[in-house]
């Protein structure tokens, strides 16, 4: 999970923040009741099915201006589009969707075995290298 905003406690209980983002409220569908797994008390107040971040926002409880975004996260499940380095044969870079997880992993220099254990071998050389599998396999041979 990742924070992308969070309501400054500093802000008087009806003031608006005009740095949070757009509630996207629509109260004729049902929400999507996401949870941030490590700060209890909220959920997603978006419609469900949206996409993007998670964001929270105050009811009619008094406990802030109403309909006010207090918090927005994303979910590790909430895909990234990595882009490969150039293959050193054919010098194309290709995408490949990561989780958000396996790519904070990747990026903060987990071992790519580690950080996508679930991925064929293949697929982490062209994710760590940008080397094609069919790239690899005309200049190797099959892999075994």
């Amino acid at each position: 999970m990742h924070i992308t905003y969070r309501r400054p406690s500093t802000l008087g209980v009806r003031r608006l923040d005009p740095k949070a983002p757009d509630a996207d409220l629509d109260l004729s569908q049902m929400e999507c009741e996401s949870a941030p797994e490590s700060i209890s008390g909220w959920q997603c107040t978006r419609p469900l099915g949206h996409e993007g971040e998670h964001r929270a926002v105050f009811g009619g409880l008094g406990d802030g201006p109403a309909k006010a975004v207090v918090l927005a996260w994303t979910a590790d499940d909430v895909p990234v589009t990595h882009v490969t380095p150039a293959c050193m044969f054919c010098q194309e870079t290709s995408t490949v969707e990561l989780t958000r997880a396996e790519y904070r992993l990747f990026t903060e220099g987990e071992p790519i075995q580690d950080a996508m254990p679930n991925r064929p071998a293949p697929e982490r050389e062209l994710i760590r290298t940008g080397i094609h599998p069919t790239c690899w396999s005309d200049a190797f041979g099959p892999a075994d």
